[in-house]
């Protein structure tokens, strides 16, 4: 029996890788485009987040158990190979309270019964080992005694002495002791039964080393089990469930979705539904499930009939077809942004290349007089918007102007000026793919600047300010 698995845990992976990337992204595109591409960025990863959960949540269904169901290719593992990666998976967060065999279920004996009289019971039940009481009763476990310390008594002829002699240290464990933790100690303390106490001091139940094995590996059934199956199919889809059975099983074999509360068996939940000891007979709807009470032993639910009273939806989706409205909505927002952003970000190349473009023109430019400097600066201008061009963009929505002109002596174009160009574009706010730009608009911007340099022919000025 596993715990059940938390709630869209696909869900939360998802948004974390997506939350986490797009936050490298939004930190290299603040330092690579300024304050407007982080903008974008950011923009970028909110609705990237936004489709890959939904996406996980529609296409997954949203638990972990699907995930391992449907993760790989379909022959990578068999199905006995992912059923044991699946109890692998759970095993760590299980509790002793879980896999127990719960007190009413326990077989123990008194501690002044005669060795005789408990070898009966042991070969009854097919034990070798049971717990002993004291005066006290279920909730005064004294010791456990071993069949193989009976064998040798009877040998010895002592079998009409009390248990009481032979008894040997029984464990106690709490019963929200995790398994792993358990079973770490059985090993290093050598023990291979300990009885579960409760908060209050009580015993709850005992557990076996061979429960905590059968967690991993599935039911081991020897030659002295009756093997009593906790799940039995009916035609028609319902189900017969021991009144024991974990809760998390039922959901996972018959794709039921159960609550979970104080209760861990369909009993319990049934119980807790009624209000009140069941008779025969009796039902209460839960979660689109019919359960019957049958079997009823004392005040104890032996076994449970299940029967589907709604049809299930398709496993792996959300609400079935009420789902595409929400998947063609984040089409169609995701599409939006994602052609808003690059359109942001292919005008900030554009503009990158177009002050490089003028600058390198302006810089390489042959000039020997005062009116030859404007004639290079209008001829920078052209090659900055004709870079525009070839990106595929309109050179009327653009501005390429020299910003500055640094030199020691204050002079223009002279040897060893450093000058900087400045290229902008003006982006619609909204761009529709196949269509265009609509909305208001904001600039993107970018600067190139390039020494003079001082030992090209045709410049003026000399090199000593270099």
């Amino acid at each position: 029996m596993r715990r059940p698995d938390p709630p869209h845990p696909t869900l939360f992976v998802v948004l974390g890788a997506t939350v986490g990337v797009a936050a490298v992204v939004v930190g290299a595109a603040t330092l690579a485009y300024g304050k407007v591409g982080g903008f974008v960025a950011a923009l970028v990863g909110v609705a990237g987040a936004f489709v890959a959960a939904t996406v996980a949540n529609v296409r997954l269904g949203g638990t972990a158990a699907h995930l391992r169901r449907s993760s790989g290719p379909p022959d990578a593992i068999d199905a006995g190979g992912r059923a044991l990666l699946d109890s692998i998976i759970d095993f760590g967060d299980t509790v002793v309270r879980e896999i127990m065999v719960p007190r009413p279920d326990m077989v123990t004996v008194e501690a002044d019964f005669r060795a005789a009289d408990v070898v009966e019971v042991m070969l009854l039940n097919g034990y070798s080992r049971l717990p002993a009481c004291g005066k006290g009763g279920i909730d005064d476990i004294v010791g456990l005694v071993y069949a193989k310390d009976l064998m040798r008594a009877e040998r010895d002829g002592l079998e009409d002495r009390p248990v009481s002699e032979m008894l040997r240290p029984a464990s106690f464990v709490p019963e929200t002791k995790r398994l792993p933790e358990l079973l770490r100690e059985m090993q290093q303390q050598q023990f291979h039964m300990a009885i579960v106490v409760d908060e209050y001091g009580g015993t709850a139940g005992l557990v076996t080393l061979e429960d905590i094995i059968e967690e991993l590996v599935g039911e081991i059934v020897d030659e002295y089990d009756v093997e009593d199956p906790m799940i039995e199919p009916l035609p028609g889809g319902g189900a017969l469930v021991r009144g024991r059975t974990p809760l998390a099983e039922v959901n996972d074999l018959l794709h039921a979705d159960l609550p979970e509360g104080d209760w861990d068996t369909v009993g319990g939940l049934l119980y807790s539904r009624l209000s009140h000891v069941p008779v025969e007979g009796e039902t209460v709807e839960v979660a689109g499930w019919r359960l019957t009470a049958q079997r009823i032993q004392g005040r104890r639910i032996g076994r449970v009939r299940m029967t589907r009273v709604t049809p299930r939806s398709d496993e792996g989706m959300v609400g079935g077809a009420e789902a595409l409205p929400l998947a063609l909505l984040v089409f169609v927002v995701g599409s939006l942004i994602v052609a808003s952003a690059w359109s942001v970000i292919d005008a900030k190349l554009a503009v990158h290349a177009a002050a490089r473009e003028a600058t390198r023109s302006y810089v390489e430019a042959q000039v020997t007089e005062a009116s030859g400097a404007w004639a290079a600066e209008a001829d920078a201008r052209a090659a900055g918007l004709a870079a525009i061009e070839a990106h595929g963009r309109d050179p009327g929505r653009a501005e390429v102007a020299r910003t500055s002109s640094e030199h020691p002596s204050g002079e223009g174009f002279v040897r060893c000026a450093r000058v900087t160009f400045t290229a902008s574009y003006e982006v619609p706010a909204l761009t529709l793919p196949w269509i265009g730009g609509f909305g208001g608009s904001f600039d993107v911007s970018a600067r190139h600047s390039e020494l003079v340099d001082p030992f090209r022919d045709g410049v003026p000025g000399d090199t000593t300010a270099c």
